[in-house]
């Protein structure tokens, strides 16, 4: 999903007459940057002993907070470019999803330093779709 919001926004930016279309955008997660994920991983490997580990960043955003982020980088406001389809609406779906860190900072001595508005930001700047 964060791909499509990049990725649409990006051609709405530069022109494009689409619309981005979501389900429900009032959703909440815990949105995380991979390459941070990818070295949580890597000290996971390096312990002697295997354990279980919550990676996350522990701060929850909606949806809404997402794409609105998103659309700012480029100075739009989103409200102009969203439908909300409810075909896309996947009945399943938590409200919310976040996750404990704690025991990864702990044990594994790691922390994301990307967490919450810094996210979407990110992906948008540093993103090669």
């Amino acid at each position: 999903m964060t791909k499509k919001i990049v990725t649409t926004v990006r051609r709405i930016a530069a022109g494009s007459n689409e619309k981005l279309n979501l389900g429900n955008i009032d959703i909440h997660r815990d949105w995380g940057w991979a390459p941070e994920y990818v070295d949580a991983m890597w000290r996971m490997l390096n312990l002697n002993e295997p354990e279980d580990f919550v990676i996350a960043t522990g701060v929850i955003q909606s949806l809404r907070e997402f794409v609105q982020i998103v659309f700012e980088e480029v100075g739009l406001n989103y409200r102009d470019h969203l439908i909300s389809d409810s075909s896309l609406l996947r009945p399943s779906d938590p409200i919310k999803s976040v996750g404990n860190p704690a025991k990864a900072k702990e044990r594994l001595n790691w922390v994301p330093f990307f967490i919450g508005s810094e996210v979407p930001k990110k992906m948008f700047r540093e993103s090669f779709f």
